[in-house]
């Protein structure tokens, strides 16, 4: 398997070659059915109702700010107790996280990620009086790096981590529907079109706020210019990309986003929906006047709710017209659609 190039040949017939999903597994996982997607019928009912709960919780403490944000409530598992506070373990591995963007010179472009963040009211300051006689949990977080992304180095939180004999954040909240089930769907409507059209949500999981009471579960450690008697504490005010509930939350608020729209624009929305899987928008149509009007309308829709529907891009045709909302066509060469090549 890896990648799989696309011939040279007529611009109609040559759609977006995708290679088959491939997932990291460990031996234990080999034994576990639910990996290759076979369930035992008890245990489904059992997911799906709990499922069904997540998904109640959800709309019952969904909120519309002012400005068309939503903003949601972290779903806790019943019985659970949130975990204990786990600052130590964040502040030795921040320090040597710091040490490894030391060595490759990159600390400063790091730091200036939650500089950005700050301006964009994607994280806040930690009130002082507030440290640690609260409930908390402390996120470690470590530097992932793509050299050929707009954005370079980009901070990854981990809310898998834990004390000896306690809990991590994740596994005391119900991550909500697998959506990696609703893949061979979404490719099979993609196929059905003369024009294959992909998008994605630029920043998608940080345009969803998080209410108040649950911040201070998503709070971090830093140290300004790396020093460590210049801590910083911050904690998030949007979804974090690293609990595991973040891509339902994303699926979730999305559905309800899309069923709720203004009448003129519900066909829109109803295609939409059901192009849409995490951040990427995957469909087609069958003109170039189709598909200039749904992406005008689509990136109408989503911006009401802060949500910025860019990288439009669709295969070519014999037409030589194309719309002013779409910015590219696909040329040849391996273009991502759902992140695969």
């Amino acid at each position: 398997m890896g990648r799989t190039k696309r011939e040279k040949g007529d611009e109609n017939t040559g759609l977006i070659v995708t290679s088959m999903l491939t997932r990291e597994i460990s031996e234990t996982d080999l034994w576990n059915f639910d990996v290759i997607g076979i369930k035992d019928q008890a245990e489904k009912k059992s997911k799906m109702e709990q499922e069904e709960t997540t998904r109640q919780h959800f709309l019952k403490t969904l909120k519309r700010l002012p400005e068309g944000r939503y903003e949601v409530s972290l779903p806790w598992l019943e019985g659970l107790q949130p975990p204990a506070n786990n600052r130590i373990i964040a502040e030795g591995r921040l320090k040597r996280t710091i040490k490894t963007l030391q060595s490759q010179n990159l600390l400063r472009d790091y730091e200036d990620a939650f500089h950005e963040w700050l301006k964009d009211e994607i994280i806040e300051p930690v009130n002082i009086s507030r440290l640690d006689y609260l409930l908390c949990t402390y996120l470690p977080h470590r530097a992932v790096i793509k050299e050929n992304s707009t954005t370079k180095i980009r901070p990854v939180f981990d809310a898998s981590t834990k004390q000896k004999n306690g809990s991590s954040l994740n596994s005391c909240l119900e991550k909500g529907p697998n959506l990696v089930e609703l893949i061979p769907s979404i490719l099979n409507r993609f196929r059905l079109g003369l024009f294959g059209v992909i998008a994605d949500i630029k920043k998608a999981f940080l345009q969803i706020s998080i209410d108040d009471k649950d911040r201070d579960y998503l709070r971090f450690l830093w140290f300004e210019n790396g020093d460590p008697d210049k801590l910083k504490i911050y904690r998030h005010k949007r979804v974090v990309f690293g609990i595991n509930a973040s891509p339902f939350f994303l699926g979730a608020t999305i559905s309800y986003h899309l069923d709720n729209v203004p009448e003129h624009l519900q066909e829109v929305a109803k295609k939409l929906k059901t192009s849409m899987y995490v951040d990427n928008c995957v469909t087609s149509l069958g003109t170039i006047e189709e598909v200039e009007s749904f992406t005008e309308q689509s990136k109408e829709i989503m911006l009401s709710a802060k949500f910025d529907l860019k990288g439009w891009k669709y295969n070519e045709a014999k037409s030589t017209f194309q719309p002013a909302a779409v910015e590219s066509p696909a040329h040849e060469g391996n273009v991502s659609v759902l992140r695969l090549e």
